[in-house]
């Protein structure tokens, strides 16, 4: 037998909710949302990133945490993000922390024979099934969790294991850095190459300044309810946030509809621009290749006549764009209506085409680096799960 591996066959076995308390946390309105006075971090789904969650985009009073019946979860506390772009990702409280209901906690009641931080690994190595068992309800449910079973070593072999899991993961974990660097400099040079793209724009006599709303019709995504298992199936795209970012065109995602869902689910036309306005995702966007919807966390904009969907696209990751967008956003979301104010610099059709074409050849090697380092990183990734699912 592989002595590295967690052979259930040989050690106790117990349901996740016979040794660990599993709950939601406490629903609380944006109007409470505070960053002054005596106020409690508020964790919610999105501030969900494997490792530790040290950072809470924002705070509530304590006062309504003790009159709602809340809880304050004490550091070192598993978080699990129950729905959303993170869904199924595992992190370790490094704060007391209030958590809101797209959020699940679990807390080890036997810390005499459960390691935490081994909890904690063979929950992330679960992350796959957990959101395989979800995949309709699009949510991490209390339930999916409780019936997990998880093999109980002794506590010295445990934490042996988690001696060995940290040495490996550390060493992805440095690749992965070095690859983000990587990721961050190319980021970096393709925004100075359309900054300077733009600005030569903005002086031109031929151009004019345009709101988005006048060049695009700008449409909300749409979620189709989740109690309607019929919605969701294999047939139609339905972009999510986390399928953003990857590379101008979007023609796959990991959700998707059956024909029901996806008439009604306002979809549109291949050629769209998909924009993610809210979350911590804000900002990033593609242009879909085929017909398709998307969430309530996402806007699509539909370019008009005469109107370039790949100008809009390379204009909107600008700096000038990108800093009008942080002066009018809120609680890290741009509404629909403030979006459709943003000001473009729009050039006759012709001149869009023109532009675009050296655009391209300008980034052309830049583009090809980004894809291949966000390759490197996917693959980083999955051996980091691979080494997880190894074990346990």
């Amino acid at each position: 037998m592989d002595t590295d591996m967690v052979d259930p066959s040989l050690y106790g076995v117990k349901k996740l909710s016979e040794i660990c308390n599993i709950m939601n946390g406490l629903f609380v309105p944006k109007t409470h949302y505070q960053d002054y006075g005596f106020n409690i971090p508020y964790i919610r789904s999105a501030d969900i990133r494997l490792g530790n969650t040290i950072d809470s985009r924002v705070n509530i009073p304590k006062e309504i945490v003790e009159e709602r019946k809340g809880r304050i979860f004490s550091k070192g506390t598993l978080l699990i993000a129950a729905t959303g772009a993170t869904m199924g990702q595992v992190a370790l409280l490094g704060i007391d922390a209030a958590i809101d209901p797209t959020v699940c906690a679990v807390i080890n009641q036997w810390t005499d024979m459960l390691d935490n931080t081994y909890l904690y690994y063979f929950l992330r190595s679960r992350i796959a099934t957990l959101i395989g068992a979800s995949k309709k309800q699009q949510r991490v449910s209390s339930t999916h969790l409780q019936k997990l079973d998880i093999a109980l070593p002794s506590l010295a072999r445990q934490q042996q294991l988690v001696s060995e899991i940290s040495q490996q993961l550390e060493r992805l974990d440095q690749r992965i850095q070095q690859l983000r660097h990587r990721e961050s400099l190319l980021g970096q040079q393709q925004e100075d190459i359309l900054n300077k793209v733009f600005a030569q724009v903005a002086k031109s006599a031929s151009h004019r300044s345009m709101s988005i709303g006048q060049l695009a019709k700008v449409q909300l995504g749409f979620t189709p309810t989740q109690s309607i298992s019929d919605y969701y199936g294999d047939e139609y795209v339905f972009f999510k946030p986390a399928d953003t970012g990857q590379q101008m065109q979007m023609h796959c995602s990991k959700t998707r509809l059956s024909a029901k869902g996806f008439k009604v689910a306002r979809p549109v036309k291949a050629g769209s621009v998909f924009f993610v306005c809210a979350g911590s995702l804000m900002g990033k966007l593609g242009i879909s290749t085929v017909d398709a919807a998307c969430n309530t966390q996402m806007l699509a904009i539909i370019p008009l006549e005469g109107v370039s969907a790949v100008f809009i696209y390379y204009q909107l990751q600008a700096t000038a764009i990108k800093q009008q967008i942080e002066q009018v956003a809120e609680n890290g979301t741009i509404s629909k209506e403030k979006f459709e104010q943003l000001q473009l610099a729009i050039l006759p059709f012709n001149g869009q085409l023109s532009l675009v074409e050296k655009i391209q050849q300008g980034l052309l090697g830049i583009e090809q680096q980004l894809v291949a380092t966000k390759q490197q990183l996917q693959e980083t990734g999955d051996a980091k799960d691979a080494l997880l699912k190894k074990y346990f």
